[in-house]
């Protein structure tokens, strides 16, 4: 009976890594998917470069980071991740370079 309650744990212990993981790779492609667009918009001053492609890939982002979010036991990153998923329902909400500044596509 121990037995199988340690390789529970252990089997709990290795989902957390990898969702861990799929979380920070997510955390790292997120900025580097953003910056490309970013660059054009500055540079034409329009907000006309926004694609469906850039919009479903910073989404897929945010959503590989969801289930981190809420195993975290930071209850600040908890609420936050919490908030973003909810307010993502209506639309497609973006951050840009982790600020507090949301653009919604709907």
């Amino acid at each position: 009976m121990a037995r199988r309650r340690r390789d529970s744990y252990a089997v709990e212990v290795v989902r957390l890594i990898m969702i861990q993981k799929i979380a920070l790779i997510a955390s790292i492609i997120l900025p580097l998917w953003n910056i490309p667009l970013i660059i054009r918009i500055i540079k034409r001053r329009s907000s006309k470069d926004i694609s469906v492609v850039w919009a479903v890939g910073a989404w897929v982002c945010f959503l590989a980071m969801f289930p981190a979010g809420i195993k975290s036991p930071d209850i600040v990153y908890k609420t936050f991740t919490f908030v973003k998923f909810i307010k993502t329902k209506d639309g497609i909400s973006f951050i840009f370079f982790g600020n507090s500044c949301y653009d919604t596509i709907k």
